[in-house]
């Protein structure tokens, strides 16, 4: 089973680390809209509150990331 979120970029957070450039990456869940038939409406109905914080010193990899873009986020269980 797995779970869908979705998560709207708050913050890009740039940081030396050792003369290399690091993101974080700071998204937080997508607010409820005025529609109560809203995708966001939907999402926040169970995701109301959170963090998610992603440190990345791959260029490449921050730069898929946007302030205030939306973003899924899916959770699925690793089987060992």
């Amino acid at each position: 089973m797995s779970v869908r979120a979705k998560f709207q970029v708050k913050r890009i957070e740039i940081q030396d680390m050792n003369g290399e450039e690091s993101k974080t990456i700071v998204l937080n869940p997508v607010f409820k809209s005025g529609d109560p038939d809203s995708e966001n409406s939907k999402f926040f109905r169970w995701t109301p509150s959170g963090e998610i914080r992603l440190m990345c010193l791959n260029p490449e990899a921050s730069a898929q990331f946007e302030i205030s873009k939306e973003y899924y986020v899916d959770f699925t269980k690793c089987e060992e």
